[in-house]
């Protein structure tokens, strides 16, 4: 008996919260803010259902609620002097068929706060469209655009799960900072931004098995990886072509895994087009490239790819060739094992370490 009670008392408060859930629509053509006003009288697991264009800024601190579009809903942060939605340590938020427009920021969530967000556009906030500050999302089949600085932004140890999702025409893409861990399922797409596609550092971590990333078209570097930042690529694709500068850049002791042979994962790295170096890898950072995962790295504006400043690298199964430089370059102490790889020309002075299965012997020529 003493042990069938606090279930039961369990189950009771189960229910209780379930029978509470309520249903409440939003019509945002009537006056004073009734978006505002339902979700100050909303209970948790309740559903709030918008038609129109609702002119307001949110804040959401009740959790296990969802907003969602009768068809797609809006909400309009007006002059972008207020976030359009800020999600403040609620838990188990969902925002669903949306856009989210004219904020400050579009989207932020802080101190704990646990979202999802699918179907929805998030455009023309002054700073980022999505932000996350030691928070985590799962954002599924969402464009993040024309926003004034990254589209996706996540710092402080947050976690974001990014499916199907685009980022384009924004300062930058996506950018994941301060110990903060993104994870990439199906297709995204970071492209047509003012610098970089896709940017991961100060010990942030990024990670996809098996998914595809385009990085294209950007007026900087595609990917740009730099202190302490680590990106591990297992199978699928990745394309990072016609960028302004690098199609990626490895710096101050980060580092890129292209394929796992162990996990067994296919895939390839094309990198392709770029007005710089390929991949430039710089400043004690590392490239880990296995033949399950082809690198092509090809008609680039400088070298194919480029090791500088104590950098390393092992280069397995490539196709580096046609590239405006090198097509593999060494330089100031770093080192590289390259095996298997089609290349036609290599440049190295005599600081460097040089090996593999070719006669090349540094310096060179």
């Amino acid at each position: 008996m003493h042990i069938a009670m606090p279930l039961l008392a369990a189950l009771l408060a189960l229910l209780s919260v379930n029978t509470n859930a309520a249903v409440r629509e939003v019509n945002c053509n009537a006056p004073d803010n009734p978006l505002t006003e339902t979700l100050a009288a909303a209970n948790p697991g309740d559903r709030i259902t918008l038609v129109g264009i609702c002119e307001e800024t949110i804040t959401i601190t009740t959790d296990r609620l969802t907003i969602e579009g009768k068809g797609m809903g809006t909400i309009d942060g007006g002059d972008g002097m207020e976030n359009a939605v800020t999600i403040d340590g609620a838990r188990d938020i969902t925002l669903n068929r949306l856009f989210i427009q004219n904020g400050n920021e579009g989207i932020l969530g802080i101190n704990g706060a646990t979202f999802t967000v699918t179907n929805t556009v998030v455009r023309r906030s002054v700073i980022h469209g999505i932000e996350l500050v030691n928070a985590s999302a799962d954002l599924t089949n969402v464009t993040s655009q024309s926003n004034g600085r990254a589209g996706v932004i996540i710092a402080r140890n947050s976690v974001l799960n990014l499916t199907d999702s685009t980022m384009r025409d924004n300062l930058t893409g996506l950018v994941v900072f301060s110990n903060s861990v993104v994870r990439l399922f199906g297709t995204n797409v970071m492209v047509r931004n003012d610098t970089q596609g896709f940017t991961v550092g100060l010990g942030g971590a990024a990670f996809e098995i098996g998914s595809e990333l385009r990085v294209d078209d950007n007026g900087a570097e595609g990917v740009f990886v730099l202190q302490d930042g680590n990106v591990q690529l297992i199978g699928g694709n990745l394309t990072a072509t016609r960028n302004g500068t690098d199609g990626i850049r490895l710096l101050q002791n980060s580092s890129l895994i292209v394929g796992i042979t162990e996990f067994g994962v296919p895939g390839q790295a094309t990198i392709n087009l770029n007005a710089g170096n390929g991949i430039n890898v710089q400043s004690g950072s590392v490239l880990d490239a296995s033949s399950i995962m082809e690198l092509v790295s090809r008609n680039n504006g400088a070298s194919g790819i480029r090791f500088d400043d104590r950098s390393s690298g092992t280069i397995s199964g490539a196709d580096i060739r046609g590239n405006n430089g090198a097509d593999i370059e060494l330089t100031f102490g770093s080192q590289a094992t390259v095996n298997e790889t089609v290349f036609d020309k290599i440049v190295c002075d005599e600081t460097v370490l040089f090996r593999g299965d070719t006669s090349v012997v540094c310096p060179f020529p």
